[in-house]
């Protein structure tokens, strides 16, 4: 026996095996983890990939030769996602071709000696019981020969013809609906849940929501500057007249110092022009210029002094202070006005919630709200809701929504100012259909334009 004839018989084996191993799979993804690992013990190759049309624009890769699971949103799934539908588009009816990056867009082709060797054969697998059609691509660094391509397109069609009953078999779910429509037991069920879609429920709505002071004392700078110290830290409680930060006063010692020296200078001024006043009537007609500079030096003393005094911001009221951390203050230059901080009270709160528009229901000023707090879900608290937002504006995330605020009930725990957390908002009875699908209809409402 030559060596060509023994060839012959090794890929007649090989053939064969495949064929039974086609036989026994036992399921769909079996099989196509078959096509692209063991056809290599009858033609050598370096990579395979077996792709479906469905599953997304560029259909998806289904197998891939050494990988037990492909990831879908691996870059490397991604371009051969890619590359397998440009060449499906382009494959004109033909069952086999070779391919190479020559034959693909540039986009592409840039990227296929990053991922597959020089040589591809493209494949199609389709067959007439598959759910969806597809092809094999097969790469490696050798051209394709006419005998490796008759034997592919005869393993990968019996292997295709097999994904294909596989899949037959899986639609049994349209035929059980289709039998379980001829029995009475199906028209019952339709009743029931007919009747129980009209059962009244109470409509509810899930948004975030933050615990937040009611009527807090905003404190701002008084002056512009600098910041030079911040006396208190975060969620400190103060008393009224503490010092919370003073901004600095060098440049305004300095000109409180200045404004002086030309009060003491004006005043002495004043003094002697009043003795000379006396025996001098030239003295007298000065006098009073004078008084009126030394009047004006007197205001600008005043009023530096008022600064200097400002340059320290004390606090008003008792309460907690609410403000980020003390370090990003120091040293950064504010505004007349800017707001440093907020004064608040710790038992006076309330709870802030931000309602997007497109989950919005009809609600009642003193609706029921339980207020799920993230650091403690298990406990809700319970609230009323006092006011709502007239029209819908962008929040802090960019969505659109509405502005909320509810008082929470005596008798239990106030929880910390700057918690976080869910709220859950009750509306009027609705019927449960209605409840359930409120948010497809107004969404296929929207996209139909009816």
């Amino acid at each position: 026996m030559n060596a060509e004839q023994d060839q012959k018989y090794q890929n007649l084996g090989a053939l064969l095996g495949l064929e039974k191993k086609a036989r026994d799979a036992e399921s769909a993804e079996a099989l196509a983890y078959l096509i692209v690992n063991d056809i290599y013990s009858l033609v050598a190759y370096r990579q395979a990939a077996f792709w479906q049309k469905g599953g997304g624009r560029n259909g998806r890769v289904r197998a891939l030769s050494g990988v037990p699971v492909p990831d879908k949103n691996a870059p490397y799934v991604v371009w051969l996602r890619k590359l397998c539908a440009g060449l499906e588009k382009t494959s004109d009816g033909a069952r086999s071709r070779p391919v190479s990056a020559g034959d693909v867009p540039p986009a592409l082709a840039a990227e296929w000696s990053e991922w597959l060797p020089e040589h591809g054969l493209w494949l199609r697998a389709g067959h007439k019981n598959m759910h969806r059609a597809g092809a094999v691509l097969f790469a490696r660094e050798e051209p394709w020969s006419k005998a490796d391509i008759d034997l592919l397109e005869h393993i990968v069609d019996a292997i295709a013809h097999a994904i294909g009953a596989a899949e037959n078999n899986i639609s049994w779910t349209r035929k059980s609906f289709a039998a379980i429509r001829k029995d009475w037991l199906f028209v019952a069920v339709l009743i029931i849940l007919g009747g129980a879609s009209m059962l009244p429920v109470r409509q509810s709505v899930l948004a975030p929501a933050e615990v937040k002071a009611k009527s807090p004392w905003v404190v701002r700078a008084s002056l512009d500057g600098v910041i030079a110290a911040m006396d208190v830290a975060p969620n400190q409680g103060i008393e009224k007249g503490q010092v919370l930060f003073t901004l600095d006063d060098t440049t305004i010692r300095s000109e409180l110092a200045n404004a002086k020296k030309k009060r003491l200078i004006a005043e002495a001024e004043l003094t002697q022009m009043s003795q000379r006043a006396l025996f001098d009537p030239e003295s007298k007609a000065r006098l009073a210029t004078l008084r009126g500079q030394y009047e004006l030096e007197v205001v600008n003393e005043g009023y530096m002094a008022g600064l200097l005094e400002r340059a320290t911001v004390r606090a008003n009221r008792d309460g907690l202070l609410v403000f980020s951390d003390a370090a990003d203050w120091i040293g950064k230059p504010v505004k007349t006005g800017e707001k440093i901080m907020v004064i608040a009270d710790p038992r006076n709160i309330e709870l802030t919630i931000n309602l997007p528009a497109g989950d919005a229901i009809d609600l009642e000023t003193d609706a029921e709200v339980a207020f799920f707090l993230s650091i403690k879900p298990d406990a809700p608290l319970a609230a009323k809701l006092r006011r709502m937002s007239y029209e819908a504006e962008p929040d802090a995330a960019g969505t659109v929504s509405y502005r909320l605020t509810a008082d929470f009930d005596a008798g239990q725990p106030p929880p910390r100012i700057g918690l976080k957390g869910t709220a859950k908002l009750f509306g009027g009875e609705v019927r449960l259909y209605e409840f359930i699908f409120r948010k497809p209809l107004s969404a296929l409402r929207q996209m139909s334009g009816f």
